[in-house]
């Protein structure tokens, strides 16, 4: 039997890719361990244990395995502590426990040394909690991992890509899985500036589990392409200020993890609340939609917002239906700040586009920009000089405002986003 905290915490583990180090520690059979060297690799994965009683591993792991050394059988003279020590590098063993109290009564000086010298995390473990029982709730949270790891993915991507499917059946899947998804849905689909690469895949998907379920438990995502991730969130009260306020800060807070590793997001769609996993093909669709609404042709470096696709006005959903007609339609205005902007490496197209968006309040469009407000009425200022007009008359802003629907649409269109 488990206590509540280690259900819970196991429960937690089960929800990740994979497994680091760091992570593992935190089982209370673990608690009273000390690390003592090699903490630059706590976030190494592991995938497996074994207990050792001989110095040559070669034959015995193949990496992401933790060793636990209870000393018996050992040459441990420095010459052969160091070999075992590279063996253990070159394997790509995830951390050693040192167990106390059959051989060592202390960890040995030269291990600490060859584990910094390494990054191998290194533990101090008292011989006070029975081994099997350690071995066996590592192999329930591998268990749970693999498992859970492999199918809830499967399960959204199964009824995103799905036009007819069988929502009771893929309700009764997710919570096979314990994922009890709420009454409430909604899809996004978030777009990252640069390519996800094998080496920052697995941190990723860490802090996406993490970020996702710290706003709404009960969630669920699948990697859709090299920088495009979807994300099913769920919640029990529809409070749409309250969800829009949760998604806001859930992508800051995503935004802030996945900086260290060089990413960044550059675009997100929200679909439409829905009650029913039959809607998950349309609620993708809209999220798309939403999507490349949002995606800005001029500056990449401007920090990403949500876009709904409830907010999309009735012409920008309508072009993303229409034929390749659109692409002939005039967008003088645009083009003219498009221009304006690769010449000189400002953001006017992006100015003019929130300030639109936000009902033309210079506060609203500042925040929404990250820059002050006097900065923002210059920018007005140049848009009103380089289009020869006052985007502040209603007429103007309703013109500016069709203009910006079709020229978005077609460089969307242009990007294939």
């Amino acid at each position: 039997m488990y206590s509540l905290e280690e259900f819970c915490f196991l429960r937690k583990v089960a929800h990740m890719k994979k497994i680091p180090v760091s992570e593992v520690i935190k089982l209370n059979c673990l608690s009273n361990c000390k690390l003592l060297a090699g903490s630059r690799g706590l976030s190494n994965f592991i995938n497996w244990f074994i207990i050792c009683f001989f110095n040559d591993i070669g034959n015995w792991v193949s990496g992401g395995e933790i060793i636990f050394l209870p000393g018996v059988g050992m040459d441990l003279s420095a010459k052969n502590i160091r070999s075992f020590m590279k063996q253990c590098n070159d394997k790509k063993v995830a951390a050693i426990f040192v167990i106390l109290g059959y051989t060592f009564q202390k960890v040995p000086e030269i291990f600490i040394e060859e584990a910094d010298k390494y990054g191998i995390p290194l533990f101090e473990m008292p011989n006070e909690y029975p081994l099997v029982q350690i071995t066996k709730n590592l192999a329930l949270m591998i268990h749970n991992q693999e498992r859970h790891g492999y199918f809830v993915g499967d399960i959204l991507k199964n009824a995103v890509f799905s036009d007819d499917i069988d929502a009771s059946r893929f309700e009764r899947d997710f919570i096979m899985q314990k994922v009890l998804l709420k009454e409430y849905r909604q899809l996004l689909v978030i777009k990252l500036k640069t390519h996800i690469s094998e080496a920052n895949l697995d941190l990723l998907d860490l802090y996406v589990e993490s970020n996702t379920k710290k706003y709404f438990l009960e969630s669920a995502f699948f990697f859709y392409d090299s920088n495009t991730f979807v994300v099913l969130i769920s919640y029990d009260r529809f409070e749409p200020k309250q969800q829009k306020n949760r998604i806001k800060q859930m992508l800051e807070n995503l935004e802030q993890s996945i900086s260290p590793i060089g990413l960044s997001i550059k675009t997100v769609g929200v679909s439409n609340s829905f009650y029913s996993l039959a809607n998950c093909h349309r609620a993708y669709k809209e999220a798309i939609t939403a999507l490349e609404a949002s995606s800005s042709p001029c500056d990449d470096s401007l920090p990403a917002y949500p876009v709904y696709y409830s907010e999309l006005s009735t012409l920008t959903k309508i072009l993303n239906f229409v034929d390749g007609k659109v692409d002939s339609l005039e967008c003088a205005a645009w083009n003219s700040l498009r221009d304006y902007d690769e010449e000189n490496g400002s953001a006017l197209c992006e100015t003019l586009r929130c300030y639109i968006l936000s009902g033309n309040s210079i506060k609203e469009a500042a925040e929404k920009l990250f820059i002050h407000r006097n900065t923002l009425n210059y920018r007005k200022n140049q848009i009103n000089t380089i289009l020869d007009t006052d985007i502040d008359d209603p007429l103007v802003t309703v013109e500016l405002a069709t203009q910006m629907s079709v020229f978005q649409y077609q460089m969307n269109k242009k990007s294939n986003i």
